[in-house]
């Protein structure tokens, strides 16, 4: 173990220092001696940042997640003396170490490197004998083990290392199918063995979602069954650009997914399974990232979509991926007929499948689409979408408890805890409610980004907010109520995108349903379109929208009523026959 006691400049703008996350965090230089750090929490800072070097952590996060319960002067005094402390510590080696401004800390990018990065690095670069030595060596060990500073801390760990799974389980997927396709059927066998032996790290909840995780994803990536490009750079491409697709969250993620599906398309145009691809990753950046161009985004998807179906009728996907745009274009008609015969071609499929049960649940079609989405989590049973749509569903039919547990495992995968909180609300635990909706902060910059065309709240100001919006929705005080209200009227005529998901879902929870009307009844993005699978729970507040005048015009304007004619009214309003009509 190296310890640095000197105060003499070793400084070398060659060393790279290199950082182990997985198990017991480690400082190592290049040659492998370790670097000490002193003090727990000066450790638990390091490791925090190095999880995303370059990307900027918010003080008052590390001061919620290393000191809560402090008093924020307190907390912040002692993170500031915790930055001196390892700018100390570590000012032999690098000075330029940190990126340290006010408000926020970053690792210098080019300064560190990790496992973590090492291993993504070669399984998105198609080097799979490495990945398997490499995942050998991690084995089942959890990402930043031995970490413990309280439930906040806990919580925010716990998605990080959901999100960490989710994407390295689609890299490995990307990287079987490549395998396989290539005939390589040995090295295949040993990636999927060392891939098992992380299953235990990756699965984290029950045995049999264990079983069906090593088996269930690696079936219905590439089909077999369907032209691959002759050429292997432009199918490397693909793999590259599907693999940052469904990692989806991340500074520049989805652009380069799109520019690498771009030039998988440019070697060959005639690649059917790159359209769907690329139309893939469009609505991911309609939906994912804080753009001012979700229409536009929208429309381009929906032109790749096209061209995957005129190539090869038999993309499922893509049908799936153009009902979104139909949406947009107020048809959900079009929509459900193109979900219905995607699922038709490709009944295995869980983004389909899901995508099947989303839109049901969009007209009121709960029921229906509960079987649907309970398909999708047994396809792929580490998907948090898939869990939050089930949260909805649970709730809308009045099974409270089970929606609690859905939400729950949502927000252990690493999605926000909204839905959680809004269910347990529904319980009457409204102390427990307002608590998990504020644990909402703790993925700001990360898994939720602000408005398009607005900076980041930070500090004070972020934590205000979300005790406004907790408060509002989950604390059942009509005053409450009232003033986060007045604030969603603010963003409305203020942010550039009124109909932001920021508006719509609280303005829902909270039975706001002028709010509702004025903005998915203006335009539905593929940002704010989930927000309708909502309007459906028969609980107070949310149940007045529905009970609003105004809402049958809405789900008129939005062509709600002629889907119902098609497929059938909802489960919570009158069929026609026994509706009072006028002439």
């Amino acid at each position: 173990m190296l310890l640095i006691h000197t105060n003499e400049p070793m400084v070398s703008t060659d060393i790279r220092l290199r950082v182990t996350l997985f198990g017991t965090f480690r400082l190592t230089l290049a040659g492998g001696e370790e670097v000490e750090i002193t003090g727990k929490r000066a450790r638990a800072v390091l490791a925090i940042l190095c999880l995303t070097p370059g990307v900027a952590v918010e003080r008052a996060l590390l001061c919620e997640l290393l000191w809560h319960g402090r008093f924020q002067a307190q907390a912040r005094a002692s993170l500031r003396q915790t930055l001196l402390g390892l700018k100390k510590q570590l000012a032999p080696l690098q000075l330029d170490f940190f990126e340290i401004t006010r408000e926020s800390v970053a690792v210098n990018q080019a300064m560190v490197c990790s496992d973590l990065a090492e291993l993504e690095s070669v399984l998105a670069g198609g080097l799979q004998s490495q990945a398997s030595e490499m995942l050998v060596q991690i084995g089942g060990k959890a990402l930043l083990g031995r970490l413990d500073f309280g439930k906040p801390f806990e919580q925010w760990l716990a998605a990080r290392r959901a999100q960490v799974e989710q994407r390295l389980k689609h890299a490995v997927e990307a990287a079987l199918a490549d395998l396989q396709r290539c005939g390589e059927e040995q090295e295949h066998a040993r990636l999927l063995d060392a891939w098992g032996l992380r299953l235990p790290a990756a699965a984290v909840s029950v045995d049999e979602t264990r079983t069906r995780i090593g088996i269930l994803p690696f079936q219905a990536s590439v089909p077999g069954q369907r032209r691959t490009p002759a050429s292997k750079s432009a199918f490397d491409l693909y793999l590259q650009g599907r693999a940052l697709t469904m990692r989806a969250i991340g500074d520049g993620v989805l652009a380069r997914a799109v520019e690498l599906l771009e030039a998988a398309l440019a070697i060959d145009p005639e690649f059917a399974d790159g359209w769907t691809a690329l139309a893939e990753a469009r609505a991911c950046m309609a939906v994912y990232t804080p753009c001012l161009d979700r229409l536009e985004q929208s429309r381009r998807m929906a032109e790749c979509a096209r061209k995957a179906i005129e190539l090869d009728p038999g993309q499922g996907h893509a049908r799936a991926l153009l009902g979104i745009h139909r949406w947009t274009e107020n048809d959900p008609v079009g929509a459900l007929d193109l979900a219905h015969e995607a699922y038709r071609l490709e009944p295995d499929n869980p983004d389909v499948v899901l995508r099947l049960g989303s839109f049901l649940l969009y007209i009121g079609h709960t029921r229906e689409a509960l079987p649907y989405i309970e398909a999708a989590i047994d396809l792929d049973p580490v998907n948090g979408r898939s869990f939050a749509i089930l949260c909805v569903a649970r709730l809308n039919l009045g099974h409270i408890d089970a929606a609690i547990a859905a939400g729950q495992r949502m927000v252990d995968l690493g999605l926000p805890s909204m839905w959680l909180a809004v269910a347990t609300a529904a319980s009457g635990n409204h102390d427990l409610a307002v608590e998990q909706y504020r644990q909402t902060r703790l993925l700001m910059n990360t898994v939720i980004f602000p408005p398009a065309g607005t900076k980041a709240l930070s500090g004070p100001a972020l934590k205000a907010y979300w005790q406004v919006a907790a408060k509002g929705v989950c604390s059942g005080g009509a005053v409450h109520r009232a003033v986060y209200c007045t604030l969603l009227d603010y963003l409305h005529t203020t942010l550039p995108d009124g109909g932001d998901t920021s508006i719509v879902a609280p303005a829902i929870w909270m039975g706001y349903a002028k709010m509702v009307f004025k903005t998915l009844g203006t335009q539905i993005t593929p940002a704010n379109m989930y927000c309708l699978m909502s309007i459906w729970a028969d609980i107070e507040p949310i149940r007045q929208i529905r009970l609003d005048r105004e809402f049958m015009p809405f789900a008129e304007r939005i062509g709600m009523l002629a889907a119902w004619e098609k497929y059938g009214w909802p489960d919570l309003l009158p069929a026609p026959n026994s509706r009072t009509s006028t002439s």
